[in-house]
């Protein structure tokens, strides 16, 4: 088997941004691509998350629906057994998504390494590298204390819109 995560850039790995607290990122691009000369099924990919600084807050998830592979999570690797076509594999492996549960996540890059087996061989490794960054915009219910000291509907008027622009 052969992977290539971004079929079109150069290599097979990939890049992915996670923003912190913004929900799963995918770790493929969307024209990833998994190809098997010599066999029209495979038996397993596995997605080993390399390094996981905010340990089990971390995870790999896949959308398997529809298809005859298998899918658990344990110990920084998501692993998709059973045997299935090649296309429903290379499906699956552009669902694959990173996501990280820390209130604060380490900022290091996580490395993710991506290996297909036919039930003879492995692929090549692929690597997706996640880069981590903060949240800087403003979440909902995060006002600081004493930012708005007063708001006065007192003389507020039936029908006239008032405007408040919070900064």
């Amino acid at each position: 088997p052969v992977l290539d995560l971004a079929a079109v850039a150069t290599g097979t790995g990939s890049t992915a941004t996670y923003v912190a607290g913004s929900g799963p990122v995918n770790i493929t691009a969307l024209d990833a691509t998994l190809t098997d000369a010599d066999s029209a099924a495979l038996e397993a990919v596995d997605v080993f998350l390399v390094n996981t600084p905010d340990g089990a807050a971390e995870r790999l998830e896949a959308d398997v629906a529809g298809t005859g592979i298998g899918k658990s999570f344990a110990g920084g690797v998501l692993s998709l057994p059973g045997v299935a076509s090649v296309a429903e594999y290379q499906a699956v492996l552009r669902t694959v998504t990173y996501d990280n549960l820390a209130a604060t996540p380490d900022l290091a890059v996580r490395s993710i390494n991506v290996i297909a087996n036919d039930g003879t061989l492995d692929s090549n490794t692929a690597i997706t590298l996640v880069t981590v960054e903060e949240n800087t915009q403003p979440q909902p219910g995060t006002l600081s204390a004493n930012v708005i000291s007063a708001l006065d509907f007192n003389n507020a008027q039936p029908g006239v819109v008032e405007r408040i622009t919070v900064t």
